[in-house]
């Protein structure tokens, strides 16, 4: 059940799948595997900062920059990738919803790459944050650094 894959955003997913699988999956319902999973992805990372890590990346305009400079890129890649006239990459129909909203990127992947961009500026805001800064004779030379040159 789980894929052999590493770093911190494939095991959620992974853990969520199999959570998915045990209770939902064994309903025989008509659900749609890669929808729900890209919601839950979604609503995790929200609660994640909003109720849990509480950094204030959404307050930043650099993130909104960021998003909006990555989920450009995006609709161009994936618009392409799953163009409906000459699809490159396929989706089977009973696994997503079929919404398309721009350019056919499905709505999923809209969803999905919120999740993992959001979640990897989560923890690296997140790391930052934690770290003590360093006070102004942290040099090992015991000096300020004020008289140094570039």
């Amino acid at each position: 059940m789980f894929a052999v894959r590493f770093g911190p955003a494939a095991i959620v997913a992974d853990l969520l799948f199999g959570i998915y699988r045990r209770t939902l999956g064994s309903l025989d319902l008509d659900v749609r595997d890669y929808t729900v999973l890209a919601i839950a992805m979604c609503v995790a990372v929200l609660v994640l900062e909003l109720r849990i890590w509480r950094t204030g990346l959404f307050r930043l305009r650099a993130y909104r920059v960021t998003m909006m400079i990555c989920l450009g890129f995006m609709v161009l890649v994936n618009g392409w990738l799953t163009k409906l006239s000459a699809p490159i990459v396929a989706y089977t129909p009973r696994e997503f919803s079929g919404w398309r909203p721009i350019w056919d990127v499905p709505l999923e992947d809209f969803a999905f790459g919120f999740a993992m961009l959001t979640f990897s500026l989560l923890c690296w805001v997140r790391t930052e944050t934690r770290r003590t800064p360093f006070s102004r004779s942290s040099n090992p030379d015991g000096s300020d650094g004020a008289d140094e040159r570039p």
